[in-house]
């Protein structure tokens, strides 16, 4: 029993040996790169500056020109109106300057003949009464003769974005023609979760994208408001927090209601060491890397980590631009231990492969 047991530890101990001296360990160099972190989600485009056309005057439509949706520029003709309403209202002021032309004949003629006896100063001064009264209704005949309008064009460039007026519409003063946004005033406004808003500040940056622009294109903006309180969403029972984000480089691609994805930057480090979120150990919130030297032997050495996106790790101390590192870190691993390793030319900044682990490992 013996020979037996003792004869079967020595063919675990070769086979053991055999297979730990034919694991061949990935590498990656540690290199210099720059290091973002976002929180992203979807917003849409908001005009802040939206603009009601009214008309004062129960006019009739003629023609309208543009549909809901369409792009218009400042000065561009929207509707006419049919003038027949117009022109009933001038004709009631010529009418009234043709009476007020009588009444100044008659007062003429009645100071004429109060000097000879043949009127009475009371009827000249009862028609002078009644010139004054002319005078002052033609001036308001006047005044709404030239509120009627033949037309209505643009105020600004933009989109409509409400258009109520059509054809033969009669207007009602109460409601306006049609709205109009400004596209030249545009903004996102995103809903981030509280967890996701904690990042947010003032003044960062955002890179925006959308089906809607060209292929390829690309649009940064401004986290410009924070909203002050957070709406909780009922269907995931959580809050949200509103973020607005000014545009900082709009082309005339968007249009209010469009549905982008939204990036905020909340961290920038330019030309700093990365290695793979796997190549770091984790032993009791000390963190360590395996170094292969030229000698193909393992130095552990402990690290100061800064950020992490959960691709990489910004290593802030412990290691150098260029040293060889295993990509999976192994507990295992002991110092001045020799391996074998294939290199990895994947560079910082490259998506890194998926692997099974959820974090650096673990003692």
């Amino acid at each position: 029993i013996i020979i037996i047991l003792f004869t079967g530890f020595l063919i675990f101990k070769t086979v053991f040996s055999k297979n730990k001296d034919e694991t061949v360990y990935e590498v990656v160099k540690a290199e210099k790169g720059n290091f973002e972190l976002f929180v992203e989600e979807e917003g849409e485009v908001k005009s802040n500056n939206e603009i009601s056309v009214y008309t004062s005057k129960a006019l009739m439509v003629s023609k309208r020109y543009f549909e809901l949706g369409d792009t218009v520029k400042k000065g561009e003709l929207i509707l006419t109106f049919d003038p027949t309403d117009k022109n009933t209202a001038l004709r009631k002021v010529q009418e009234k300057k043709v009476t007020l032309e009588q009444k100044q004949r008659n007062y003429r003629n009645s100071s004429e003949l109060v000097k000879v006896g043949g009127a009475s100063k009371t009827e000249t001064e009862d028609i002078a009464y009644e010139i004054r009264n002319l005078q002052l209704e033609i001036a308001t005949l006047e005044s709404d003769y030239r509120q009627y309008e033949d037309r209505i064009v643009s105020p600004v460039d933009g989109v409509i974005s409400e258009m109520i007026a059509d054809d033969n519409y009669r207007v009602n003063t109460d409601s306006p023609l049609f709205k109009i946004t400004n596209i030249k005033d545009l903004s996102v406004k995103v809903d981030f979760t509280d967890y996701d808003a904690k990042n947010i500040k003032l003044g960062q940056k955002a890179i925006i994208t959308s089906d809607a622009l060209p292929e390829g294109e690309t649009l940064t903006g401004v986290v410009t408001e924070i909203a002050s309180t957070a709406t909780k969403d009922e269907s995931y029972n959580e809050s949200k927090v509103e973020i607005e984000i000014k545009f900082s480089n709009l082309e005339i691609f968007l249009k209010p209601g469009n549905v982008v994805n939204v990036k905020v930057l909340y961290l920038e480090e330019v030309n700093v060491i990365k290695v793979p979120y796997t190549a770091v150990l984790d032993e009791n919130g000390r963190f360590y890397v395996f170094v292969v030297d030229e000698k193909s032997q393992i130095v552990k050495k402990e690290v100061t980590v800064g950020s992490t996106d959960n691709n990489y790790y910004h290593i802030k101390t412990g290691i150098s631009e260029k040293e060889t590192l295993i990509k999976n870190a192994d507990a295992n691993l002991k110092n001045g231990e020799k391996v074998k390793t294939t290199t990895e030319a994947v560079k910082p900044g490259k998506e890194a492969k998926k692997n099974n682990q959820q974090g650096p490992p673990m003692m």
